[in-house]
């Protein structure tokens, strides 16, 4: 059997694949717990592939069953998973269209963060609220967004987190799930 010219000439000119060893096990990554202050004051473990996920909450003791952590775009911080999921829902709005929401801090305002394609849209995004008389999605005039911006800076500057320099995961941030959107 005669030897390939394409691998030969590979070999020959990569001086990095000379003294390359064959076991990868020494360098998987490995297994980190970390204690943070938020989202949840916690110890969290990263499991490497898997991603983030809440082992123990301060004053409670370990948990029965891990909680996932995601990197939330919108927010700019992490959350819990099964938050995320509660923020995010496919409403309907006013004109019979279905959009995917994500609910802000205030717990008022909803944005259409997400595109047509399920990735997350560049900022701004528009603001929507739940209208009382119908029960559908409305956007929301720029006399309220003003107010609710206010109410909402006004808000965060009083609960300045303590812990300033809170750790964050070493790791890459994990992103959001894809999501499809059908109007």
């Amino acid at each position: 059997m005669t030897p390939n010219v394409t691998l030969v000439l590979r070999k020959a000119f990569s001086p990095s694949r000379w003294l390359r060893k064959r076991s990868r096990c020494c360098n998987a990554p490995k297994s980190k717990v970390e204690h943070w202050s938020r989202p949840v004051p916690g110890t969290y473990e990263y499991i490497p592939g898997r991603g983030w996920y809440m082992i123990e909450k301060d004053g409670f003791g370990p948990l029965k069953v891990r909680q996932a952590v995601v990197y939330c775009q919108v927010l700019g911080r992490w959350i819990l998973q099964a938050e995320f999921e509660c923020r995010s829902q496919v409403v309907w709005t006013d004109e019979g269209k279905r959009i995917r929401c994500f609910q802000l801090d205030d717990g008022v305002t909803w944005v259409n963060c997400w595109g047509m394609d399920g990735r997350v849209k560049n900022a701004p995004w528009d603001r929507w609220m739940l209208d009382e008389k119908n029960g559908n999605f409305r956007l929301m005039p720029q006399q309220e967004q003003q107010h609710w911006q206010k109410r909402t800076e006004l808000h965060s500057s009083h609960n300045k987190p303590s812990n300033r320099n809170f750790t964050r995961p070493a790791a890459r941030r994990p992103k959001f799930q894809t999501y499809y959107l059908y109007i």
